[in-house]
């Protein structure tokens, strides 16, 4: 009985950490695109040298999503320049739809 309590007792920490240090250094994939089109809740970018699949990408963007011009200022979504080359990071996970969808976004870097 008293072994039992030990693992429970040493287990349940070492469980917790693993799961909490898995959301803080979750993997975080990145690509990067020409912008096609820009909206408040998104940006269409087409992408050609990438680890991903060339095509057409919508990236969503939210409230927690950090938006960078190439001076690394903070900017809002409709201050991205249309043509502009950016790099995108992002959960690493990509809806399959037609375009594909990039939904869970970190950051957006304007590179050029």
């Amino acid at each position: 009985m008293k072994k039992k309590a030990l693992y429970i007792l040493i287990g349940i920490p070492i469980v917790a950490s693993v799961i909490i240090a898995s959301l803080i250094f979750w993997p975080r994939a990145t690509t990067i695109g020409t912008v096609l089109s820009v909206s408040d809740v998104g940006v269409i970018i087409e992408v050609t040298d990438s680890q991903i699949a060339d095509g057409q990408y919508v990236v969503t963007i939210d409230q927690n999503t950090v938006i960078l011009d190439s001076r690394s200022k903070h900017i809002e979504s409709s201050q991205i320049p249309i043509g502009s080359k950016i790099k995108v990071v992002y959960s690493g996970q990509i809806l399959e739809s037609n375009p594909a969808i990039i939904r869970t976004c970190y950051k957006i870097i304007i590179i050029e």
